[in-house]
């Protein structure tokens, strides 16, 4: 049996989607980060085809979900909203 994550009370969206924690903020982006470059160079190292549109997808998602979990890091702690560890 698979569980399911609660949504969060803030945004009601998957809880594990989103960064609540300053610890695993420090983790998460950098990682983010090297899948952005990633995603950069391999959009760059072919001309044409999937793997270009791919590399460009991989790098847009990559700095939206860094974006996302900061707004919604800086959110919950705003509202005061007891933060998972």
């Amino acid at each position: 049996m698979i569980a399911r994550a609660q949504p969060d009370p803030v945004s009601g969206a998957n809880a594990l989607m989103w960064i609540s924690n300053e610890n695993a903020l420090w983790l998460f982006i950098p990682i983010m980060a090297v899948l952005v470059v990633v995603g950069v160079v391999l959009a760059a190292s072919v001309a044409q085809g999937v793997y270009h549109y791919v590399g460009y997808a991989l790098s847009l998602v990559s700095v939206i979900w860094i974006f996302a979990s900061l707004k919604h890091y800086y959110d919950v702690k705003d509202q005061g909203a007891p933060q998972r560890h």
